[in-house]
């Protein structure tokens, strides 16, 4: 996607299958993603561990069952020790 309007029509291309129109078209109805207090932290231990899939040493890579399973583990830890606004948890119950 162009980051400018003024570069749309240079995106969309009919010598090609794709349809890039649609994308194009779909910004009418996008909206920003709401974020939260936990985004920046989120991302983080997210893409510590995806990045790892894509590593070019193949004896280093991680497999993406077991990438999944280290991000999983690290927001579940990171989500114990701070919940999200509204958590019952947060009350002490």
């Amino acid at each position: 996607m162009p980051a400018r309007i003024a570069n749309q029509p240079d995106f969309v291309r009919p010598d090609t299958p794709q349809h890039e129109e649609v994308f194009i078209d779909a910004l009418r109805y996008a909206q920003m993603q709401p974020l939260n207090e936990h985004w920046q932290a989120m991302t983080v231990l997210i893409f510590t561990e995806s990045d790892k899939m894509l590593l070019p040493d193949p004896a280093d890579r991680l497999a993406p069952a077991e990438a999944a399973r280290r991000i999983a583990r690290s927001l579940n830890d990171y989500f114990a020790a701070h919940p999200p606004r509204g958590d019952s948890r947060r009350k002490g119950r």
